[in-house]
């Protein structure tokens, strides 16, 4: 309960325990528990100060003898934008619209992705969300749309042609 205190849902700063299990019967006081957590955040500030306050949580004892152990961390950084970021997605957007108007839709996966860790920490501008379009992510009913498939590989062409003249090669 006091995870929950850590959520802010207006700065969709969010801290979701979805799996918990422990002991080895359901009759019996357990012996051990386990959780495992998502945090999501929008800037690498956020999620450096809601993991501070995860581990000031966890350094706590609520129940006389027992003992929390946390493992894990940031895995991926979301994604920041910035002049390089604004670039290139002005480079994908006037390719989508040389392929024949195609409209490239603005989107930022909350919290954390790979374009994130791509950008923020590696410092390669990145875009979040450039696969073939499509509905219900990470659910048993995801899918995408076959006929979104061509136009954005093609889009994902001719901005890596920009974006291969604009940005200097790193080593």
């Amino acid at each position: 309960m006091e995870l929950d205190k850590l959520v802010d849902l207006e700065a969709e700063t969010i801290v979701n325990t979805g799996l918990v299990s422990g002991g080895s019967s359901a009759n019996s006081v357990a012996p051990w528990a386990e959780a495992r957590m998502h945090m999501s955040f929008n800037t690498a500030d956020a999620a450096e100060k809601l993991a501070a306050d995860v581990r000031a949580v966890a350094a706590r004892t609520f129940v006389p003898r027992t003992v929390t152990r946390l493992t894990g961390g940031i895995r991926l950084h979301p994604l920041e934008y910035s002049p390089d970021v604004e670039t290139l997605y002005g480079m994908a957007e006037r390719a989508a619209a040389a392929i024949g108007g195609y409209r490239l839709r603005r989107n930022r996966a909350k919290g954390a992705s790979e374009a994130g860790f791509t950008s923020s920490v590696l410092g390669i501008p990145s875009i979040c969300s450039m696969g073939p379009e499509g509905a219900e992510p990470h659910s048993p009913r995801e899918y995408l749309t076959v006929s979104t498939v061509l136009p954005r590989c093609k889009i994902l062409a001719l901005t890596a042609l920009q974006a291969a003249r604009a940005f200097p090669a790193r080593d």
